[in-house]
């Protein structure tokens, strides 16, 4: 081979290999429908997910409209709308119409506010809507003249004082059939010493309110008798004792 036939070789450009590779074959009827399944069940799942943010789950009380200080709290007053609440504000709210139905108002409220238990009395024990509005007050007794301190809220009682005189005691019905609110220990009372409790009673009528604070200041003792046993019986308005007199002793005869 001459040196021209070389050269001529050397400058011939050089044929790239061909490589052979296998075709990727297309997905399977199987493999499709198991994706298009995965593909709806993460949608699925993220838009329960996105309803379930978007609307909460618990429902709490809420004003109709506006209710002034010391007004009574109906159905009609309320709906109930869900609200999603922090734990802090879910332990002062109310998540029911009947927990609130029969409540006092203790201030103004706006229309649409949420309820909570820091703005209204909740009935008390025995108390209904219907009754008649009340004051409340409160006396402190020695358990030996309250029932042995076995009261309980929503029972009734009757409060009996004693006036005592030189010559006789005079024991009076101050209130009768009352309901009881609240029973507390009055531990850090003077009378703790004999065991005491502090009794909180709701009264209709302002008249007995005043007896009441008298008797409390004034009588020479007081005693709570437990009427929830006898209804409909009364105990005599009052009962006098008087002490006899010792005879005067005969002059001797001179």
């Amino acid at each position: 081979m001459t040196s021209s036939t070389s050269d001529a070789v050397k400058d011939r450009p050089v044929q790239p290999t061909r490589s052979i590779h296998r075709r990727r074959g297309l997905p399977t009827g199987r493999a499709v429908v198991g994706a298009f399944l995965v593909t709806v069940a993460s949608v699925g799942l993220f838009a329960a997910y996105r309803d379930a943010a978007a609307t909460p789950s618990t429902t709490y009380v809420v004003l109709d409209h506006a209710v002034a200080a010391g007004q009574r709290i109906s159905a009609a007053d309320v709906h109930l709308e869900p609200l999603d609440l922090n734990d802090q504000l879910t332990a002062t709210t109310f998540t029911s119409v009947a927990s609130v139905e029969g409540a006092v108002a203790t201030e103004f409220l706006a229309a649409n506010h949420l309820l909570t238990r820091s703005e209204v009395l909740l009935l008390s024990p025995g108390e209904t809507a219907a009754d008649p509005p009340w004051r409340e007050l409160s006396f402190v007794l020695e358990t030996s003249r309250a029932v042995d301190g076995t009261l309980r809220p929503g029972e009734r009682i009757d409060l009996l004082a004693t006036y005592d005189s030189a010559t006789s005691a005079n024991t009076v019905v101050v209130f009768a059939d009352t309901p009881v609110l609240r029973i507390t220990d009055a531990s850090s009372e003077v009378l703790s010493t004999t065991g005491a409790i502090t009794i909180t009673i709701g009264l209709s009528d302002p008249e007995l309110v005043l007896a009441t604070v008298n008797a409390v200041d004034e009588a020479q003792a007081l005693t709570v008798v437990r009427s929830t046993k006898a209804p409909g019986q009364q105990l005599p308005a009052s009962f006098t004792f008087k002490a006899e007199e010792e005879p005067e002793e005969e002059e001797s005869s001179s």
